[in-house]
């Protein structure tokens, strides 16, 4: 998995996102970036589901601190 861009950078001036990445939970980077949803304060919403089997408590915790734009999405 090689990071393609920043949240920053997809984000420019706008507070919201559909993000099509259903591997961000995969890497470090891709949970870098969940944090960084975090301070930014946006909302988001990962369209194509995020792999429920990469869900440890740590990760839960910092998806909970996430505002989505409707509801969380899990793959199965």
């Amino acid at each position: 998995i090689r990071p393609y861009r920043d949240i920053e950078t997809v984000l420019q001036d706008r507070k919201t996102a559909i993000l099509m990445d259903n591997n961000v939970l995969a890497s470090n980077h891709g949970l870098q970036q969940l944090e960084k949803i975090v301070d930014l304060g946006c909302k988001v919403d990962f369209n194509q589901g995020l792999d429920s089997r990469l869900v440890t408590d740590e990760v839960a915790r910092l998806l909970s601190k996430i505002k989505w734009i409707r509801f969380i999405r899990f793959a199965c």
